[in-house]
């Protein structure tokens, strides 16, 4: 039996512990930049309460929100030049995959200046990226725990995922409170990314002793509590276990990879727009037979 096991993102996880980010911030950086998918996480002042959490412990910010659900490559260079010009030297990714992602590609863009298609569609190697804090408030991408990042190009209608060390986040939030309002039907999309995740890393040919047990776990507790969570979204351990099970899947594509399904799913994205989770719960079974 041979095998490599490595995931080195320290997971703050449970109800409360968003009030924790200015100190993990405080250990990356003395500027941060904020990413979101639109302006939402402002309107309703989730945002304020990060800058507030960051000021406490000394830590400026910055914020950035003109981020697609599905994040283009110009909105994230943009992003880089605006962290640049305002000397962000971390970047907190708060949201969904699509912030996380964009929050990563920021990083590297600011790192090594902005021509960054080459490095997502693989043609290079990524060599620098500033400190990343993921702060998840889906249970869907896995995205805070793994070292991938998915870029979207209008341009050419492709959408490529990069993968690198340096695309780890250093500190990995997971505070189910935020998840608490999200609307049945992107619990359902993300709860089934999650699914998804899990059938893919223990089919793959790289799956380990350790990614096998995760991935039984998080099949399990998606099957136990996703129709809960879509049925009441206040359902506490609804959402706890949700997001416990993201974490587990995340774990595990991390190490063992996803494999058909996202590999087409990226590809439709790519041309057709599509929410992500839904794409998947209509390839799916198509792809396990």
């Amino acid at each position: 039996m041979n095998f490599e096991n490595s995931v080195p993102v320290k997971v703050i996880f449970g109800f409360g512990k968003l009030e924790t980010i200015g100190v993990h911030t405080k250990a990356c950086g003395k500027k941060a930049l904020i990413v979101t998918t639109g302006s939402f996480f402002k309107e309703n002042g989730l945002v304020d309460r990060i800058i507030g959490y960051l000021k406490a412990e000394g830590i400026d910010s910055e914020y950035y929100y003109a981020i697609s659900p599905n994040p283009h490559l110009e909105e994230a260079q943009a992003g880089a030049d605006f962290a640049r010009q305002t000397g962000c030297d971390v970047v907190i990714g708060l949201g969904g995959g699509s912030a996380i992602d964009a929050a990563k590609c920021i990083a590297v863009a600011v790192a090594q200046g902005n021509d960054i298609w080459s490095y997502w569609m693989g043609e290079k190697t990524i060599y620098a990226a500033l400190p990343i804090i993921a702060v998840s408030t889906t249970s869907g991408t896995g995205s805070h725990i793994t070292p991938y990042s998915v870029l979207t190009n209008p341009a050419t209608n492709e959408k490529p995922g990069a993968g690198s060390p340096l695309l780890f986040a250093k500190v990995a939030i997971v505070d189910p409170e935020l998840m608490m309002t999200l609307p049945p039907k992107i619990t359902a999309a993300t709860g089934f990314d999650v699914l998804a995740h899990a059938i893919e890393a223990y089919t793959s040919i790289y799956a380990t002793p350790f990614t096998e047990l995760y991935c039984q776990k998080a099949i399990s507790i998606v099957g136990t509590y996703l129709r809960k969570a879509m049925a009441d979204g206040s359902d506490r351990e609804a959402r706890e276990m949700m997001a416990l099970a993201d974490t587990f899947s995340g774990y595990s594509i991390a190490i063992a990879n996803i494999t058909m399904c996202h590999a087409m799913g990226h590809s439709v994205g790519g041309v057709c727009n599509t929410v992500h989770g839904g794409c998947l719960g209509a390839m799916t079974p198509s792809t396990m037979r």
